[in-house]
């Protein structure tokens, strides 16, 4: 649980506040080769991306939802004690009128939440995507919604993702087996990482969220089998004192 907590920690704040040896070719899978992977999925070109940043989800979830985010801003403490609590002894916190919802809305919410096949990620518009795959480094040029996509670059031999001046790490292999997610489909892909805090511990109230300092910028490549459209996820978030410098979550997919 501990290596999520500076996302939870950010929801809070919030809430408060290659070688060119190996050349691109098409697939319809992830091979786990890196180098043929990235080639692949991002050969150079100019491609239309849908920002597939909207979420669609039924009236009744938006509603419990906001109710939830509304009692977490009113109560930011109490919230943080209650994550402490289920951080120490691994159980979900007894109802509370605190929650901002009764009881029975309450477990209807918490099942609403472990399931999301109401829910469903819709693009909220579209850019121009310039890619640039020379001597395995990648680059990217756009504007507006994705002008945050210049400032990154892949270099294919290091597996190594380079965002302002981060440098983010190969994370993990990413393997989603089915279709109940938003994107409803099962996809593969890659997630890269930068955070200049890993050891952070769960703040037990707001006082101590004052002195955070932390940062955590991630890189997510994927492919969708079914359709063939590669996606990227850009995110990032620098937290200085407790308050929001830099906030940014930026998921789009290429159009064939």
């Amino acid at each position: 649980m501990k290596q999520y907590l500076p996302l939870f920690l950010l929801c809070i704040i919030a809430a408060c506040n290659s070688s060119d040896k190996k050349v691109a070719i098409e697939q319809k899978s992830i091979t786990r080769d890196f180098q043929v992977d990235l080639n692949a999925l991002l050969p150079s070109g100019e491609y239309t991306v849908d920002i597939m940043d909207k979420i669609k989800m039924s009236p009744r979830r938006k509603e419990l939802q906001d109710k939830f985010m509304v009692a977490m801003k009113a109560d930011p403490d109490w919230f943080l004690q209650q994550q402490h609590l289920v951080e120490q002894t691994g159980k979900e916190p007894l109802y509370d009128a605190r929650l901002g919802m009764s009881e029975e809305e309450w477990l209807e919410y918490k099942s609403i939440m472990n399931n999301v096949e109401d829910m469903e990620a819709e693009p909220s518009g579209s850019e121009t995507l310039k890619i640039s795959n020379v001597g395995g480094i990648v680059r990217f040029q756009s504007a507006r919604k994705l002008e945050y996509i210049n400032f990154v670059t892949i270099d294919i031999q290091k597996k190594e993702v380079y965002m302002f001046d981060h440098t983010l790490s190969l994370l993990d292999t990413i393997c989603v087996k089915n279709d109940k997610n938003v994107f409803k489909t099962a996809w593969r892909g890659y997630e890269f990482q930068y955070t200049d805090d890993k050891k952070i511990g769960m703040p037990k109230n707001s006082e101590e969220l004052k002195p955070i300092n932390m940062k955590l910028f991630t890189f997510t490549l994927g492919l969708f089998p079914n359709s063939g459209r590669t996606y990227i996820e850009i995110s990032g978030s620098e937290v200085n004192n407790g308050k929001d410098l830099v906030r940014f979550k930026v998921p789009f997919v290429i159009r064939k």
